[in-house]
């Protein structure tokens, strides 16, 4: 009876504490992926180096332009909501232009776990013979794309995995192609970073001999506690179900891990 009662009391608790983040199984980790705020009343704003006036977004040291569907272009509308950015420079001489715009963000990520990382990506519509070049860096590891440019704005998904190195990691969209000969920028839209699901999270994270920081568990009941909380973490990220937490909850009550 006191084993019944305690998976009830372990696993009421969990769902207690995290049915409400049951939707957030494909949560976007990234804040603002649209640039949709705060939004602004023209049809371009120039984002000056250091610039934190979008939402969630750091502008890089030569700066970016954030376009609204208000732009002229009729072709220079975003994927997803009302704006995007140009990844060109606000500056129009070397050494700082004219191209080679960033803006970039600081995530919360799970160390050793991994991330899918997808973005639109669009050459700037302009009849140059060089193609769009975006450099991405994701942690210490960077990764180029590449499209051409066309008459008419064309967006196109792009997407990469990458394995957390920390509980923090930059993601930095980089326009690397400076051309003086016509527009080539890059635009973007539509930034993403989700969790992907792996086989045994919760074992990995606390395993049943002890702590990962070492030694063993004190008590049965210290073990299931740490297990708990890790579940609601890992929901909250969306690594794991509502279903395979409240299975991890009881099997681990139902175990003999940290008992004496």
């Amino acid at each position: 009876m006191k084993t019944i009662r305690f998976l009830w009391l372990m696993t009421g608790f969990l769902v207690a504490g995290l049915t409400p983040a049951s939707e957030a199984q494909v949560r976007n980790l990234i804040i603002n992926g649209s640039f949709e705020s705060p939004g602004f009343a023209d049809n371009v704003f120039e984002l000056t180096p250091g610039s934190t006036i979008v939402t969630g977004w750091v502008a890089g040291e030569r700066g970016a332009d954030w376009i609204s569907s208000r732009f002229p272009d009729p072709s220079w509308r975003p994927p997803d909501g009302d704006y995007f950015m140009d990844l060109s420079s606000i500056y129009d001489d070397p050494p700082k232009g004219p191209d080679g715009g960033s803006i970039s963000q600081v995530i919360t990520t799970t160390p050793g776990f991994t991330y899918r990382l997808s973005f639109q990506m669009a050459g700037e519509n302009a009849n140059v013979p060089a193609p769009a070049l975006l450099s991405v860096t994701v942690g210490s590891s960077s990764y180029s794309f590449s499209l051409p440019t066309t008459p008419a704005v064309t967006w196109v998904q792009q997407t990469l995995l990458f394995t957390a190195e920390s509980d923090a990691t930059l993601i930095n969209f980089t326009d690397v192609k400076a051309s003086p000969d016509g527009n080539s920028n890059v635009l973007l839209d539509a930034v993403s970073v989700v969790a992907v699901p792996e086989a045994n999270t919760i074992e990995r994270l606390v395993p049943c001999a002890g702590p990962r920081s070492g030694g063993t568990w004190k008590s049965h009941g210290q073990y299931v506690s740490a297990l708990v909380e890790t579940a609601k973490t890992l929901l909250l990220e969306g690594l794991i179900s509502d279903d395979e937490s409240r299975a991890a909850v009881v099997a681990a009550a139902r175990s003999d891990c940290g008992r004496k």
